[in-house]
């Protein structure tokens, strides 16, 4: 899932300028899936 994210984030940054308001977002949200995978990984 947080390949998908990332993803995304290539997606945003092709459209708009870094100073994009939306890729603080999609970066907490890759955090997130980065650590809710390793939260599942470790609590199979």
């Amino acid at each position: 899932m947080r390949t998908v994210v990332r993803r995304a984030e290539r997606a945003v940054l092709a459209i708009e300028a870094e100073e994009s308001n939306v890729m603080p977002y999609l970066n907490r949200l890759s955090d997130l899936m980065g650590s809710l995978h390793a939260l599942k990984k470790r609590n199979p």
